[in-house]
């Protein structure tokens, strides 16, 4: 029998068709959804991942205290590096309101703390710059009058804030604070003639020795420690003129120039200065050390001249001025008599001369020059010299 076709077998069948397909777009839809869901979420981990680690960076265990800086809280600006065993006297400072600055590799860092012992003692957390000791507003530093004595200060970075996160590298330093006046009492009426600065000061390790720079003074010979200094400003080594300095020594007193090693000649107005073994150590980046003389001085006033007043050639740095009281001795070889060879009577000293010679404590020369007439010199070849 032939099977008729009908509208509602049709229609069911087809009816039938409809929701399966209804049922499978479904499940397709939802499936989508479940996995949009879910990389929204993992994106959304992600996200939250990224901000934790930029608002929370990773410690880093880089960070170091480099030096420390003395500070006029005054005015705010530097007076000087403090090296380790430096001697601050406040006698020679521009002022008594201080404070001391943490110098950090990077310059930034998330905070230090301060621990400051000896006379006084202080600890201080520094967030934000600048880092210093006793605290400041905005970059204006609080003042820190320190009492005179021993101090040992130490300043340790963190990678946080109010010290969190990974500590650096600390740096430890002792000084000593001094009020010491009675040393450069014998210098007064400092006079400069160049139109730059000249200071009184004490000769210590870890002073600043220019007026116009803040290299320090590394090493001091025994004989000149502590002794009444002159800064000098180091715009002034290519002063030429013969005047540049004065001063007043209240007794006779034996001055101290110390001066650039590598000048292959020295002014004029150094002739009969002494060289001594002495050298006082710097940090200067071009030279290590300036080179000692000296010459013995009535009281009175003394007056110096330029660092290249001629015929000085090569030096590229000022010299400094050490003052000690009382007069060293001549520590060269000196004349005491000259008069005719072996007692000859009516012969003229150009053509026979006998001089007698004291060596004070010095290797004999082995000859000396004497002056007949300005333009003219003989030269005396002596024999085996013994010491009186």
């Amino acid at each position: 029998m032939k099977k008729k076709f009908t509208f509602y077998l049709k229609s069911g069948e087809f009816l039938k068709k409809k929701w399966l397909v209804v049922l499978l777009l479904s499940s397709v839809i939802g499936w989508q959804n479940h996995v949009l869901a879910f990389n929204l979420k993992e994106t959304a981990k992600v996200k939250k991942t990224n901000s934790s680690t930029i608002n929370n960076p990773a410690p880093f265990a880089g960070e170091r205290v480099t030096s420390f800086t003395l500070i006029n809280a005054n005015t705010n600006g530097e007076i000087q590096k403090i090296a380790n065993g430096a001697t601050l006297n406040l006698a020679n400072l521009p002022t008594q309101n201080l404070s001391i600055r943490a110098d950090t590799d990077p310059s930034t860092v998330g905070s230090v703390i301060f621990n400051l012992s000896g006379t006084q003692a202080h600890t201080q957390m520094q967030t934000e710059k600048p880092y210093a000791l006793f605290g400041d507003s905005k970059g204006d530093y609080y003042s820190w009058k320190p009492a005179n004595g021993s101090y040992t200060l130490k300043c340790t970075p963190y990678s946080g804030p109010d010290g969190s996160g990974t500590a650096g590298t600390a740096l430890t330093i002792t000084f000593k604070v001094t009020n010491q006046t009675t040393s450069t009492s014998l210098v007064s009426n400092i006079q400069s003639y160049t139109g730059n600065k000249y200071a009184l000061s004490t000769l210590n390790t870890g002073t600043a020795f220019y007026t116009d720079r803040t290299y320090q003074i590394t090493s001091v010979p025994a004989l000149l420690s502590k002794q009444a200094s002159i800064k000098t400003p180091n715009d002034d080594k290519y002063f030429t003129g013969t005047k540049a300095v004065s001063f007043k020594i209240s007794q006779s007193a034996t001055v101290y120039v110390a001066y650039d090693p590598l000048a292959t000649q020295l002014p004029s107005w150094m002739n009969g200065w002494q060289k001594l073994s002495e050298r006082i150590g710097i940090n200067d980046p071009r030279i290590s050390y300036l080179q000692v003389y000296s010459k013995s001085f009535a009281a009175g006033t003394v007056t110096l001249g330029g660092n290249l007043a001629s015929p000085a050639i090569g030096s590229k740095n000022t010299y400094i001025v050490v003052v000690k009281a009382g007069s060293t001795p001549n520590v060269r070889p000196y004349a005491t008599a000259v008069r005719p060879a072996d007692g000859a009577t009516n012969v003229s000293l150009d053509q026979s001369v006998s001089v007698d010679l004291t060596y004070p404590g010095v290797t004999p020369l082995t000859e000396i020059r004497l002056i007949l007439a300005p333009l003219n010199y003989i030269r005396l070849v002596l024999p085996a010299v013994k010491r009186k």
